[in-house]
């Protein structure tokens, strides 16, 4: 079987150990270049129950700088700092069980990674989380969002059908929803920003909360 995992907030805790400093370094970058704030720290803790409700960080600092009248230049800047810095000067964290899960999923199954995001820091993330990336068949770092046509060129270079494919991810539209549209079977890990997602019954097969699950669902549809 053919397992894809997303990266941020299904294998690594992006949302609990990286995305915090990174919003603590955008603000103080804006600030040195002319925003003005009454409390530093207030405003971030503004900024971060912003991001905690948003689509994605961007927009949590489009909306922030919206409110302080802040230059849209300082946007360029922040997504400068949050998306393409990449000095990780802190732990990064995987998510719960993922790194022994993974090890002993990958004794019986092909396991692939697609991400959507700047190689080199997504492959730097997943080294400090201390997962083991030679056990991936392949790592798959795509910029642009839509996943289906990566999905598609995976299981076309490996020889899978669409049957016996399952993709693991947070994002319901972009991890998941590609997926299925394939065939694929789809697991919605509730984890970050997939906390909040609720996904059609044809979008989503299984709910985890805890790579560890995954054992069971995989299980479950060997069975089959």
């Amino acid at each position: 079987m053919l397992i894809i995992f997303d990266l941020d907030d299904t294998l690594i805790d992006t949302s609990g150990s990286i995305v915090p400093h990174k919003l603590e370094s955008a603000l103080r970058l804006m600030c040195a270049h002319g925003l003005s704030l009454p409390n530093f720290h207030e405003a971030l803790a503004v900024l971060l129950a912003m991001n905690a409700r948003s689509e994605n960080t961007l927009a949590a600092v489009k909306e922030f700088l919206e409110i302080h009248d802040g230059n849209h230049s300082l946007l360029q800047l922040a997504y400068e700092e949050v998306y393409k810095n990449k000095t990780f000067d802190y732990h990064i964290l995987p998510t719960k069980s993922a790194v022994g899960v993974l090890v002993e999923l990958s004794k019986k199954h092909v396991l692939t990674v697609v991400t959507a995001g700047v190689k080199d820091i997504q492959m730097e993330k997943m080294k400090k989380a201390g997962i083991d990336t030679s056990i991936f068949s392949r790592i798959v770092v795509c910029e642009a969002f839509n996943k289906k046509i990566y999905y598609q060129q995976l299981i076309e270079d490996l020889r899978i059908t669409p049957l016996d494919v399952v993709v693991c991810g947070d994002r319901v539209k972009r991890d998941l929803s590609p997926g299925k549209a394939l065939g694929f079977k789809t697991v919605h890990m509730k984890w970050g920003r997939g906390l909040r997602q609720q996904g059609e019954g044809s979008e989503v097969d299984f709910v985890i909360e805890s790579l560890e699950q995954m054992k069971a669902v995989i299980a479950q549809l060997e069975a089959r």
